[in-house]
């Protein structure tokens, strides 16, 4: 990632607080297992420029990048991300690659998790729809690897972004099935393409594993556990600040969380997990995509 970029992240999303936060008299969400994380939007044309130009880093690896920029934002418009130039304008704005993008950014930049493998290899011809995470990262520390298999939401309403965030998260994303089916296989798979990830799993747990499956054909939730291997997921909402301003934005998140989620079950996922929400209210919701839009169309200079 170009450090234009990687400063532009830093000076345009910057973090407000984190929860629990006594002297706003905020707590974390029931569902968090760490702290959340509450971040706000300095300038809405910057977090666009952010977007638009983060789609490559989010479609490529390092070593698939061997051609120009706007090659390569071609190309992944058409291979790697959801976008079709003739859909109507309400389609375009429905995407759900603004927030996938945003943190992949996040994450890479402001969370130090650098990717495990682009998104962008799992994009499926003809709806672009992928199953599996919206992100996926890695961290290897003190003997136990972290996989940061995350979500994001970037919708007008928090509700509409909480409520489709969480559906199905207990029954379906966070059961060893999904983990291992729509995630881990479909990687290993990707991953035994190119020697490259064997370059970057170098002396990591995950080597092993994506060797034995290459050769075996089998792999389980109990090599996971074996290894010590557990998950972090963040959510992320990014959502239309409440005319209440900030605090109240947030505050209306916990609230319906608390309100229809606090029964949530991870029983599941059987392997550790770490669960815990990115939290952005934005006074522009809507404009910051049509930017993106606007851009993409007009084929607007990298940075």
């Amino acid at each position: 990632m170009k450090q234009e970029l990687i400063d532009l992240i830093k000076n345009t999303i910057i973090l407000e607080c984190n929860l629990p936060c006594h002297p706003r008299i905020h707590e974390k969400t029931v569902l968090s297992t760490k702290d959340d994380n509450c971040f706000k939007v300095l300038d809405s044309v910057n977090l666009s420029k952010v977007i638009y130009n983060n789609i490559i880093n989010y479609a490529y690896d390092v070593f698939e990048m061997l051609q120009g920029d706007e090659v390569l934002l071609t190309k992944a418009l058409y291979s790697r991300i959801r976008y079709n130039h003739k859909a109507s304008s309400n389609a375009k704005l429905g995407y759900g690659f603004y927030g996938e993008v945003l943190l992949h950014a996040l994450l890479h930049v402001i969370y130090k998790v650098p990717p495990l493998i682009s998104k962008g290899h799992f994009f499926i011809a003809g709806n672009g729809e992928s199953k599996g995470y919206d992100s996926y990262h890695i961290v290897e520390a003190h003997g136990q690897v972290h996989l940061w298999f995350g979500e994001a939401k970037f919708r007008e309403t928090s509700s509409s972004s909480i409520k489709t965030a969480l559906e199905g998260l207990s029954n379906k994303v966070l059961t060893d099935k999904y983990f291992l089916e729509n995630n881990f296989i479909p990687i290993f798979d990707e991953m035994s393409k190119n020697t490259n990830y064997d370059a970057l799993l170098a002396g990591s747990k995950l080597l092993d594993i994506k060797t034995d499956w290459i050769e075996k054909g089998i792999i389980n939730i109990d090599d996971f556990k074996a290894n010590n291997i557990g998950i972090v997921y963040p959510i992320m909402i990014a959502f239309k600040q409440s005319a209440g301003g900030y605090d109240k934005s947030i505050t209306n998140c916990l609230d319906y969380i608390k309100k229809n989620y606090a029964a949530l079950k991870f029983d599941k996922l059987s392997i550790d997990r770490t669960i815990f929400f990115i939290f952005i209210p934005m006074e522009k919701v809507k404009d910051v995509k049509k930017t993106v839009i606007k851009w993409i169309e007009s084929k607007e200079q990298l940075i």
